[in-house]
């Protein structure tokens, strides 16, 4: 099965998120909208996993999340990827958070054994909104960027790691705990 590790989000952050992408309803092209029950935020993508390595993955996600204490996030400005040109992904970004940063490499170091390798590139703490499936109109997509210049979805606190599987159906992903 298709597993990754996330965090999940509070409700009123899931609002504010659906607010900001109503803002992007506009602007043209194709986009694949993250439904409210597909929010999180991704800590490690893991791929397709073997149904006798996930009492191992559970293990690494407990000595990880022992090691860093709860801690509080924040979810603010608005981005996209690549941040130039025409973007694939849009996104909700995570403010500094050092034991977040923390808790991702720990992570990585437990689940390295188990044959997980760590991202090629620096981690970045994000929300995905959605995906451009088509080419959009750049000039009203950075209007609505300017829009959202000072965007806030609010803090909450790390509950717990979930460990997920996703499947990819022709309606879009399908995330179960």
């Amino acid at each position: 099965m298709r597993c990754f590790i996330a965090l999940e989000l509070n409700n009123a952050i899931k609002d504010q998120l659906q607010a900001a992408q109503a803002h992007f309803k506009n602007i043209g092209g194709k986009v694949t909208w993250c439904g409210r029950n597909q929010m999180h935020l991704t800590l490690q993508f893991l791929g397709e996993v073997a149904d006798d390595l996930i009492p191992k993955i559970c293990d690494a996600m407990n000595l990880a999340a022992e090691e860093v204490p709860p801690f509080e996030f924040t979810v603010e400005k608005i981005g996209a990827f690549p941040p130039k040109g025409q973007p694939r992904v849009l996104w909700a970004g995570v403010s500094d958070c050092p034991p977040l940063l923390k808790l991702q490499q720990r992570l990585e170091t437990y689940l390295k054994p188990l044959g997980f390798k760590p991202e090629d590139r620096d981690f970045t703490p994000h929300l995905t909104l959605g995906r451009v499936r088509e080419r959009i109109d750049l000039p009203k997509y950075i209007a609505v960027q300017k829009e959202l210049f000072n965007f806030q979805a609010g803090t909450q606190k790390s509950e717990k790691l979930i460990l997920f599987s996703s499947t990819i159906r022709p309606t879009g992903s399908v995330y179960t705990i």
